[in-house]
């Protein structure tokens, strides 16, 4: 479905059955129903045969596949590795091609590289444990390298998974990678980089995606791969301040409206009725700094009202009580009658703001949100690549050539190659709490050896 939309955003009127032809291969019978139904609901033609991949190849796809797409269930036992079909797999490698793990990890990988044409690639999610796995499956990965197929691997934190929080690896293989990268791999180490859902569950916003694509675009000889991503951050962050502004205004025309409705209350609001006036505007060339200036506008829209309204209320409390604290009789007074009155006319006002603010707040909450995480997505890629050139960095991404992975034993762990990244809070006293650490270890031990001095004098 993915593809779909891919290809219906950047090709244009082509439909998608004239650009792609779709295979898959599903075991239960009840998946491969929903699969079909779910291509054709989308309209995209595709084969979906109901077969066990492990023993059977029913597309007969080797050398034939452009790209490859997969999340295969990880860490399978019991495949029967005694069956003629396996021990016979073109799919395999001849010499190394069947691993003695009890899992199918290495059947999948293998399987998803034999399927590619010679400009093939392909991407799919594998366990975690088969970056580094050993023995025969160790062998399999240092014959995978050998080809030069091996493009990227990007290591997934937790709760990416609706049903599982185990964090994986994501494979990328070209067969036809371009000469200068036959012999490199990238590693990405995106385990930090997520952004939180649900308690439960994380994702990678549009910009973090942004990001990644731009990193392997730059690994990929695409010069410009960098500076068209923030020229992409920078469109995308104006498009979305542009929405958000247009909501401000409205708020602000709304709270003018309700003040001019309350016009007899004798709450004094001309001194923030200029600034209910302005028309924000938000130019099209704005950059990243005016962009992220932007968000203390957008968290407090009507910035001058809310305060004066803090202090209206903050008085109307007061005088709620001093009225509270009025006998029967001085309450019927003609002159605490009409001050009651003026008490409930400004409690109404108040609230009539109060309630504008709150509905604009908790409509662009979820905007506002994904406005701060776009333009936190654009500094991160100005931070890492301030020239527009792809460069390693620390504790995200590293380009690795064969000999480095040889000599860390054919690993294919993006952490082990990118290094961690040690973050210092510049406006932290670290030794002052060191000190106060300390202290409270000398006192504890003090009073461990007063406590066992004690003890020790017991005589029983």
């Amino acid at each position: 479905m993915q593809t779909g939309h891919f290809i219906a955003e950047h090709k244009g009127n082509q439909a998608v059955n004239e650009s792609i032809t779709c295979f898959g291969s599903e075991l239960k019978v009840n998946n491969a129903r929903l699969s079909k139904m779910n291509l054709a609901i989308h309209g995209i033609e595709g084969k979906i045969a109901e077969s066990n991949s492990f023993y059977s190849d029913p597309h007969s796809l080797i050398g034939q596949c452009d790209f490859v797409m997969a999340n295969p269930p990880f860490n399978v036992k019991k495949v029967d590795k005694n069956k003629d079909y396996v021990k016979n797999d073109p799919r395999l490698f001849d010499d190394v091609g069947i691993p003695k793990a009890d899992n199918g990890n290495y059947l999948w990988i293998q399987y998803f590289y034999h399927y590619l044409n010679e400009q093939g690639r392909a991407g799919f999610v594998m366990a975690s444990s088969a970056t580094d796995a050993g023995n025969t499956e160790k062998a399999i990965r240092q014959k995978l390298i050998e080809t030069g197929a091996v493009d990227c691997i990007v290591a997934v934190g937790n709760n990416f998974f609706y049903t599982r929080s185990l964090p994986c690896h994501v494979w990328f293989l070209d067969k036809g990678k371009c000469p200068e990268n036959k012999n490199r791999i990238l590693m990405i180490d995106a385990r930090n980089t997520f952004r939180v859902v649900t308690n439960t569950i994380n994702d990678y916003s549009p910009g973090q995606l942004r990001n990644f694509k731009a990193i392997m675009g730059a690994y990929r000889g695409d010069a410009s791969a960098i500076a068209d991503t923030n020229q992409q951050h920078q469109q995308s962050s104006v498009e979305m301040a542009q929405a958000i502004t247009t909501e401000s205004n409205q708020l602000r025309e709304t709270c003018q409206k309700i003040l001019a409705a309350h016009c007899a209350v004798t709450l004094d609001f001309s001194a923030v009725l200029n600034a209910l006036a302005e028309v924000m505007a938000v130019a099209d060339d704005l950059d990243y700094q005016a962009c992220f200036d932007l968000i203390q506008r957008f968290e407090n829209p009507v910035e001058q009202l809310s305060a004066q309204m803090e202090a209206y209320q903050n008085q109307l409390e007061t005088d709620k009580k001093a009225w509270a604290a009025l006998t029967k009789k001085d309450k019927t007074s003609a002159e605490n009658k009409t001050k009651k009155k003026q008490l409930d006319a400004h409690n109404k006002l108040l609230r009539a703001l109060m309630a504008a603010i709150g509905t604009h707040e908790e409509a662009l909450k979820a905007d506002l949100a994904n406005y701060k995480q776009q333009v936190n997505d654009w500094h991160t890629l100005l931070e890492h690549f301030p020239d527009n050139q792809y460069r390693d960095i620390e504790g995200l991404c590293k380009i690795v050539d064969r000999e480095e992975v040889a000599d860390n034993d054919y690993s294919l762990t993006p952490g082990r190659y990118v290094g961690y990244s040690i973050q210092i809070d510049e406006d932290f006293d670290y030794q002052g709490r060191m000190k106060k650490i300390q202290d409270q270890l000398a006192k504890l031990n003090n009073e461990a050896i007063s406590l066992f001095s004690a003890i020790d004098e017991i005589n029983l």
